[in-house]
């Protein structure tokens, strides 16, 4: 984890920003350009001088970045009022930490919640369409390959597959559960599938 740790005062943040400003100046003003700072700087330097005047802490604001070679990163700010002896804010301190791996884990398991949830929500219909009723609580290795085949067909139909190549699905059980899987079958082709 990479913490970034910074401690200046009002008069240190004037000199290092009137000086980088100058050298970006100059050179732009070489390039025949204008100084324009991005978004994020505008962000970075508004929130240290709402630190200054208002004399309140930022706390582990999550901020988004995405550098200049396209890849996102995340860093977690708290800054704070340096005072003097009578108060006065003076300055700030500052601490970034990189918090990316984090917030990719959080992205990801995100994604894995609504994969659950929609499976969940799958289950019952999955279930009726197989017609296994309660055997569907014995353990797979337990059941006839017409069972096997059921319960295949009515969890890679639950949702749209973008290809669905199919076998014995039709070779086994009654004609009432091939007359069903035909009719799931037209209807992915009716809805373009």
């Amino acid at each position: 984890e990479t913490i970034i740790f910074d401690r200046l005062t009002r008069a240190d943040l004037t000199k290092i920003v009137d000086l980088q400003l100058d050298r970006v100046r100059k050179r732009l003003a070489k390039q025949g350009l204008g100084l324009a700072l991005s978004d994020k700087a505008k962000e970075f330097l508004e929130d240290d001088e709402s630190v200054m005047q208002s004399g309140l802490a930022l706390v582990d604001k999550v901020q988004k970045i995405e550098r200049n070679d396209g890849v996102v990163c995340w860093t977690s700010v708290t800054k704070a009022p340096i005072r003097d002896s009578d108060g006065a804010v003076i300055g700030l301190v500052g601490i970034s930490r990189d918090i990316t791996e984090r917030m990719l884990a959080e992205e990801k398991l995100k994604a894995a919640q609504k994969q659950i949830e929609k499976m969940q929500r799958l289950e019952a219909s999955i279930i009726e369409f197989s017609e296994l009723g309660d055997a569907i609580d014995r353990p797979v290795k337990t059941y006839s390959s017409g069972m096997s085949v059921r319960l295949a067909f009515a969890l890679v139909t639950a949702v749209e597959p973008e290809v669905l190549i199919i076998d014995e699905a039709l070779a086994v059980g009654d004609q009432h559960f091939q007359k069903k899987c035909i009719e799931r079958i037209m209807a992915f082709r009716q809805s373009g599938c």
